[in-house]
C-alpha cells in the first residue's frame, strides 16, 4: 500500500461523515422546524465522525442560524459565537469550499464586517460562479452596506439560479428592502 493512501478505517469514517452531511442536507431543504433539528444533529454526527470535513461545520452553522432566525427556537446572540466559529472552522479546513466560504460570509456581514463578508462571497464566486446561496449573500451584503440596487441584482441572479431555494421567502423579503432602501418604492 502506497504511504499517501489513507487506513481503510479512515475512509470508511469519511463515508459515514459524508452519509450523515447528505443525510443532513435532505432534513434542512425539508425547512421545517423538527427538520431542522434533524439536520442539526446529522450535521454534528458528520463532525463528530470525520472532524477534517468542512461541509458538517458548514451545514450546523446553517442549522443553527435557521433554528435562531427562523424558527425562533434559540436567540440569535446565543448561537452568534457558535455559528461563527463553525463557520471559521469549515474555512480553515478547506479554503476552496465555496459554502463554507458563504456561510462564513454570512456571518461577518451579522457582525457587521461588510468589507470582510463582501471578501468571502468573492472568494466563494471566484470558486463556484453559479452558487445561487453566494449571489443571495453578496445580495444581502451589498444592500445593508448601502449598495441597494446592486444588491438587488445579486438576490434576483440568486432567485434565478435557484428558484425553488427554501429560503426564497427570504430573498423575496430582501429584494423588497432593498426596493424599500433605494427609494424605489
Amino acid at each position: 500500500m502506497p504511504s499517501s493512501a489513507a487506513p481503510c478505517g479512515s475512509r470508511q469514517k469519511s463515508v459515514d461523515a459524508w452519509s450523515a452531511y447528505q443525510r443532513g442536507l435532505w432534513h434542512f431543504g425539508k425547512a421545517t422546524p423538527d427538520d431542522n433539528t434533524l439536520a442539526e444533529e446529522f450535521f454534528q454526527r458528520a463532525i463528530d465522525l470525520d472532524p477534517s470535513f468542512a461541509g458538517g461545520y458548514t451545514g450546523l452553522a446553517y442549522a443553527q442560524t435557521r433554528a435562531a432566525g427562523v424558527y425562533g427556537k434559540r436567540k440569535l446572540a446565543e448561537i452568534d459565537n457558535s455559528t461563527f466559529a463553525l463557520a471559521r472552522q469549515a474555512v480553515s479546513l478547506d479554503g476552496n469550499d465555496a459554502e463554507a466560504r458563504t456561510c462564513f460570509g454570512e456571518q461577518l456581514m451579522r457582525r457587521g464586517d461588510y468589507q470582510g463578508a463582501l471578501a468571502e462571497v468573492e472568494s466563494a464566486l471566484a470558486v463556484n460562479p453559479n452558487l445561487a446561496g453566494a449571489y443571495g449573500t453578496l445580495g444581502a451584503v451589498l444592500m445593508w452596506s448601502g449598495q441597494p440596487r446592486k444588491g438587488r441584482a445579486a438576490l434576483e441572479n440568486s432567485i434565478r439560479l435557484d428558484p425553488r431555494n427554501p429560503n426564497l421567502n427570504l430573498r423575496l423579503l430582501d429584494v423588497a428592502i432593498s426596493y424599500y432602501l433605494s427609494r424605489d418604492c
